[in-house]
């Protein structure tokens, strides 16, 4: 069962998601719904699996958090090539989830690397994703 905290993660890193695909995919006068469907079908799925999954099973067993705290890093950083598909929200906002598990579990030195990727691609997604609104 997910912690209010990962619970919290995963619907802000799903909102913030959304709200960027539709700035991607809908502003600027591009009105181009079926990438905007596409994208939202893609930042729920990767949602589900990341929390759905892979935060459940770090939950389960701890003592191997630490090292999905890290694969799941590594991916978040890798996705920043799928941003235009809203993959990278989904994948960063599990991958600082699976870091707090980790943490908890006291695995510290994982724990800060999952979080840090995890942190640094969600960082890059922002700066990466066209807010403007002209």
């Amino acid at each position: 069962m997910l912690v209010k905290r990962e619970a919290a993660i995963g619907v802000a890193a799903s909102l913030a998601g959304l709200v960027a695909m539709a700035f991607d995919h809908l502003a600027h006068g591009a009105d181009d719904w079926a990438a905007f469907a596409i994208s939202v079908a893609v930042v729920l799925a990767t949602a589900w699996l990341m929390f759905g999954v892979v935060v459940r099973r770090a939950h389960a067993s701890p003592e191997r958090a630490g090292r999905r705290s890290v694969i799941c890093g590594v991916l978040a950083v890798l996705s920043l090539s799928l941003l235009w598909l809203g993959v990278t929200w989904g994948v960063a906002g599990g991958a600082i989830a699976v870091s707090l598990v980790a943490r908890d579990a006291g695995q510290p030195r994982s724990a800060a690397a999952g979080l840090v990727l995890g942190a640094l691609a969600l960082v890059l997604s922002i700066v990466g994703t066209d807010w403007s609104a002209e």
